[in-house]
């Protein structure tokens, strides 16, 4: 679908809805639409509340609800203004339908709020059932916006990209305002391929004090999901045939009513307005006021209108005993007009805007539990049209209508990944994909890690039946050995080794000076001449009661005179000590004194006294 402008904003609507019906009509372009003809009613009086009949598809309620996918009891609730409607669905499809009065003050954030809420889930789904419940989000202050972004310009950024273009149009404090985003997919604009946004905008406070409400009472939320989101599942969920071309949907609850253009289960447009079945209720209670009736309060007024419109007699002693269908249509067919004709401005506008037309009208909402009055609103709109309802077989609570119940019913079908959700929205939602990723890493690392356990114990189990092996093989060797060693043997091989090993310490002590000499000649270099060598033996120390003393190893003292010029002295001492160093048998030289003297026939000399130690 190629757009001409971008439907982006409902300040165009705004616009085209306060200017004169006739520019309108020459700036739409739609199908050939039916005429309305006035038809005549039994009472003789001139009816136009029946469109023509070239425009009527159906006109009972439809019932399509599919349970297929469904694995699980789901809980949907509409908190409206004077009662709380509840849905549970199941596998078998609408198990029940309920309704909960409010008493005046009754209101979210209330205690007796919390307190009706909780008794109501509790008997709906058990003391220890907690199934997911979906909340419907009421128009009021809900912003519908769809918004078309380059997909190319969008890319991995979208929700970036979402946010920035929404604060751009809005200028909204995140502070007071909540927001929500679906991608109903990509279209061709231009010859653009463009992402197709819709979001939504509502205040804050109205999310937190609804989802507070329901967490005093025991029962966190799935989510709270606007009205046309909760419409939109009815295309997503297969509830509806799916036909070719633009349905309109057209919802009028009490106090509002939601105007959505989808293709499929795609939501292209939506569009809320402050008026609803309120609006009949209102002209109805002006024409009784008008003949002197009084009624305490609106609900009232609507109670007994949604009772005759649903064939039910006014009981003796109503308001309405004394008029029929007709006069009662004639009183509220203004207010029928007026939400036709804001439902026929929608269109409009959305034609224009895409050049294109809708091809269907959806009709859902109390008020059309009256044939007639989808028939007039049919007529109207000038489209082929079906009621839709999902409570067939289900028993309707006394004083209710069947048709009031479908936000519920539908709000319980709500999905995280295809329903704007602003009470867990955009980041929520990606929060927790980030922490599922982790937690899936994490149970990666440790499957990882068990399985590095399991291996490192078959690993030590080779290594156990390795050692096992040996051990056994070497018992059966011991077991060959004869004869078998024992203790005593073992203690006569110890004194044997420890009277050889006194025998050769003897032997190294002996000749140990010999050794001593002998690699001093070695290492004494040609300008060294050695005077003297005497090998001092310490003491041995004490030790211990039946242990042998042990000797010390002994000090050899050189006396040795350095024979060179007087520059090289120095060096030819130093050379002398590094080849004493390196021996294997002493220890580090010490130079105990070094003085020059006269030697004959040497002449001047230098003389060294040096005390090494051997080692041990």
């Amino acid at each position: 679908m190629n757009a001409r402008r971008k439907a982006n904003s409902t300040e165009d609507l705004l616009e085209l809805i306060r200017e004169d019906d006739s520019p309108v009509a020459d700036r739409v372009t739609t199908r050939e639409q039916s005429t309305e003809s006035p038809v005549r009613s039994g009472g003789g009086q001139e009816s136009s509340f029946n469109g023509s009949a070239a425009t009527k598809k159906a006109c009972g309620i439809k019932t399509n609800f599919s349970s297929r996918g469904l694995r699980k009891v789901l809980i949907g609730v509409d908190v409206r203004e004077d009662c709380i409607d509840f849905a549970r669905l199941s596998k078998g499809g609408v198990d029940e339908i309920k309704r909960v009065t409010l008493e005046p003050g009754v209101v979210p954030g209330t205690e007796a709020f919390a307190d009706v809420l909780r008794s109501s889930l509790a008997a709906l789904c058990g003391p220890k059932g907690k199934p997911p419940v979906w909340v419907v989000l009421r128009g009021g202050e809900l912003d519908m916006t769809p918004l078309r972004l380059p997909k190319k310009g969008a890319g991995r950024h979208l929700s970036e990209t979402v946010y920035w273009k929404l604060k751009q149009e809005k200028k909204f404090d995140e502070t007071e305002s909540i927001f929500d985003f679906h991608n109903e997919g990509t279209l061709t604009e231009g010859g653009i391929e463009k992402v197709e946004i819709m979001a939504a905008m509502a205040a804050r406070a109205d999310v937190e004090t609804l989802a507070a409400a329901f967490v005093e009472a025991g029962c966190e939320p799935e989510g709270i999901v606007p009205m046309p989101s909760v419409l939109q599942n009815a295309y997503g969920c297969n509830m509806v045939p799916s036909e070719p071309g633009l349905t309109v949907s057209v919802h009028i609850d009490s106090s509002f009513s939601c105007i959505s253009i989808f293709e499929g289960s795609r939501l292209h447009f939506t569009r809320i307005i402050k008026s609803g079945a309120n609006s009949m209720g209102e002209s109805l209670m002006m024409h009784l006021h008008s003949s002197g009736v009084r009624l305490g309060s609106i609900a009232e007024v609507r109670e007994l209108l949604l009772d005759m419109l649903e064939g039910r007699p006014p009981e003796e002693g109503s308001p309405l005993a004394d008029m029929d269908e007709n006069h009662l249509f004639a009183v509220v067919s203004p207010a029928l007009h007026r939400l036709s004709r804001q439902a026929e401005r929608t269109i409009q506008y959305y034609n224009t805007q895409n050049e294109t037309h809708c091809d269907r009208v959806h009709f859902s909402g109390e008020p059309f539990v009256s044939p007639r009055i989808a028939e007039f609103m049919g007529g109207q709109l000038g489209l082929p049209y079906e009621v839709l309802g999902f409570t067939q077989g289900v028993t309707v609570p006394r004083g209710a209508s069947a048709m009031s119940f479908t936000p519920a019913i539908l709000a319980a079908l709500s999905r995280e990944e295809r329903t704007l959700n602003l009470l867990n929205n955009y980041r929520e939602r990606a929060f927790r994909k980030t922490w599922k990723r982790i937690n899936f890493g994490a149970g990666v690392a440790a499957l990882l890690v068990l399985l590095g356990i399991v291996g490192a114990f078959g690993w030590m189990k080779l290594n156990v039946m390795e050692v096992e092996a040996a051990v056994a093989d070497a018992k059966a060797r011991y077991n060959s050995i004869n004869p078998k060693i024992s203790r005593s043997m073992l203690e006569d091989m110890a004194a044997k080794l420890i009277r050889g090993y006194d025998r050769i310490d003897g032997v190294d002590r002996r000749y140990e000076p010999l050794a001593a000499l002998a690699e001093l000649t070695r290492l004494t270099p040609k300008d060294v001449k050695l005077l003297g060598v005497n090998m001092e033996s310490p003491s041995a120390a004490p030790q211990g009661d039946g242990q042998k003393a042990a000797t010390p190893p002994g000090v050899l003292v050189v006396d040795a005179v350095v024979l060179n010029s007087p520059a090289g002295y120095e060096a030819g001492l130093s050379s002398f000590l590094v080849g004493l160093e390196d021996s294997p048998i002493f220890g580090l030289p010490v130079v105990h004194s070094a003085t020059l003297r006269e030697m004959v026939p040497e002449g001047q000399v230098y003389h060294v006294v040096l005390h090494l130690g051997m080692k041990g």
